[in-house]
């Protein structure tokens, strides 16, 4: 990851606020003013975003703020899946018993607010792809889960 700076924390801010919007074309004056800096330690700013992919300089075009696309989702999801995978194995072979109790009464306390969300409850198991109701519980889950060998 890039060297913070203080520019590089505005232009972040500015992102997550909207004063600058993704995939919007900007000039480097355009850019000082947002940030409020100077044109020196702007360009040592777009240095450190230009090497994170943050922002794109065109010459004559000005500065092109980065837009993720759907191919850039496809990416990060697919690479997030693997890496989420990988956690839950290693989790798996090497969580304890306590561990395991704490994540199962989490789950229980969300599937109880779940069930009480209504009519949220089925809006979101629309999108967990699970009817509320069929989630399950401490009771159904694998004794694997559930209690000691």
């Amino acid at each position: 990851m890039a060297q913070r700076n203080t520019g590089y924390e505005r232009f972040r801010a500015a992102l997550l606020d909207g004063r600058v919007r993704l995939g919007a074309t900007l000039t480097q004056s355009d850019l000082c003013v947002i940030l409020d800096m100077s044109l020196s330690p702007m360009r040592e700013t777009m240095t450190l975003l230009q090497e994170e992919g943050l922002i794109t300089v065109r010459k004559r075009a000005g500065v092109q703020v980065f837009h993720p696309d759907i191919d850039f989702f496809r990416a990060n999801f697919q690479m997030r899946m693997l890496l989420e995978k990988e956690a839950v194995r290693r989790f798996a072979r090497n969580a304890s018993f306590e561990q395991l109790d704490e994540l199962t009464q989490i789950h229980e306390a969300c599937v109880a607010d779940l069930r009480q969300a209504h009519p949220r409850s089925r809006s979101i198991s629309r999108y967990c792809g699970v009817p509320v109701n069929a989630m399950p519980s401490a009771h159904t889950m694998p004794s694997t889960f559930t209690s000691a060998p």
